[in-house]
C-alpha cells in the first residue's frame, strides 16, 4: 500500500491517533490524505509523532480539519529535526491556523530543506502571520510552492512574502 486516502470519514482525534501508531510501523506509504476529518490538535500531534520514524511519506494532506494554532508545535519537530522524514508536500489548508501557529511553522522551515510544497490557504494568517512566515522562508532552501490564498494578508502581508 503506497497511497492511503481517507478524506471525509469523520475520523477525529481518535482515528488520527490510531493512524499515528500505524505510521511508525508502515514504511510503504508515500501519500496520506486525511482531509475533512475533524482532526484537531491531539490527532495532529499523534500523526506527527508517528511520522517521526516513518521514512516513506512524502505527501501529507490535512486540509479542512480543525488543527488550529494548538496543533502546530507537533510539526516543528517533524519538519525541523526529524532526519528520517521525507515529507516534501504538506497541505494544511482550512485549519484555522493563525499568527501563533504560523510562527511555530516558520521556525520549522528554517531547518528544513526537503519541503517543496506548503499549502496554508484558507487560514487566518493576516499580515502579522505573513511577517513570521517571511522569516522562515528567508533561510528555507527547498520550498518551491507556497499557497496562501484567502488568508487576509492585505497589502502589507503580501509585501512580507513577495
Amino acid at each position: 500500500l503506497t497511497r492511503l486516502v481517507l478524506d471525509g470519514n469523520h475520523l477525529g482525534d481518535v482515528g488520527a491517533t490510531a493512524l499515528g501508531a500505524m505510521l511508525s510501523r508502515n514504511q510503504s506509504l508515500s501519500l496520506l490524505s486525511l482531509c475533512d476529518n475533524w482532526i484537531g490538535p491531539e490527532g495532529s500531534t499523534a500523526l506527527a509523532e508517528g511520522m517521526k520514524g516513518n521514512e516513506g511519506i512524502e505527501t501529507l494532506r490535512l486540509n479542512g480539519n480543525v488543527i488550529g494554532n494548538q496543533g502546530m508545535p507537533a510539526f516543528l519537530d517533524l519538519l525541523g529535526s526529524s532526519p528520517s522524514s521525507r515529507l516534501s508536500c504538506l497541505e494544511l489548508s482550512g485549519n484555522a491556523i493563525g499568527q501563533a501557529g504560523v510562527r511555530v511553522l516558520a521556525r520549522a522551515l528554517v531547518d528544513n530543506s526537503r519541503l517543496t510544497r506548503l499549502d496554508l490557504s484558507h487560514n487566518l494568517l493576516g499580515a502579522d502571520g505573513a511577517a513570521y512566515l517571511r522569516k522562515g522562508l528567508e533561510r528555507s532552501v527547498g520550498l518551491r510552492e507556497l499557497l496562501l490564498d484567502r488568508n487576509m494578508l492585505g497589502d502589507s502581508g503580501f509585501m512580507q512574502v513577495a
